[in-house]
């Protein structure tokens, strides 16, 4: 059996899931000193679409860019 949280290539995540991973990321950033340089996607480093094409990486990554 699998499981999915999403599945972007056919319909976006909610706005609750963003808000989540978006207060995620923003806190492993702070504890971790990660830049958001650093905080990648698993589509940026390997041959995949995920995690989707309806997935909204260029709002992700202004989200977690410096003075968000």
């Amino acid at each position: 059996m699998r499981s999915s949280i999403a599945d972007s290539d056919r319909e976006p995540f909610s706005r609750a899931q963003l808000a989540r991973l978006e207060q995620l990321l923003t806190a492993l950033q702070r504890e971790l000193n990660i830049p958001a340089q650093r905080v990648v996607l698993h589509s940026d480093i390997a041959p995949t679409s995920d995690p989707g094409v309806l997935f909204p990486a260029t709002w992700l990554r202004q989200r977690l860019a410096p003075g968000n």
